[in-house]
């Protein structure tokens, strides 16, 4: 996915280059994809999947929060998980966005701006609002 891109890279041209990266895996296999979402449409009919698949998560996110800072792996803490988990998050509704139509999915320039936007109008929510 980020094939030659380390932690020395620009974090924001490592960001654009994972998204990049992912919707070229989603072109690549979009059958791997789209069995995801089949399989979590299951986990009512069949708990052992959800076990597995919940089996998985931390190694996922982890696993994410590595391939965004650029590096082979990172740690298993609370700050890495959040991270992943973000990543997370973003990767789902990446993949049922471009499952659902691929042209109208964003590439890597658009989700930095789309995190620029929402970033610069969370964060100056939270500098203005009144503690205690």
């Amino acid at each position: 996915m980020l094939a030659g891109l380390g932690a020395q890279t620009d974090p924001e041209e490592r960001f654009v280059a994972g998204w990049d990266g992912v919707l070229a895996s989603f072109a690549e296999h979009p059958g791997l994809w789209a069995v995801q979402f089949e399989m979590i449409a299951q986990i009512r009919n069949a708990p052992e999947l959800g076990e597995a698949l919940t089996a998985v998560q931390r190694e996922g996110r982890l696993g994410l929060a590595a391939i965004f800072q650029g590096v082979a792996e990172v740690p298993d803490t609370p700050e890495q998980l959040t991270r992943g988990t973000f990543y997370q998050a973003l990767l789902a509704g990446l993949a049922a966005q471009w499952l659902v139509s691929p042209e109208l999915a964003p590439d890597g320039r658009e989700f930095l701006r789309g995190l620029r936007l929402v970033g610069t109008d969370v964060l100056a929510g939270f500098r203005a609002a009144p503690v205690g």
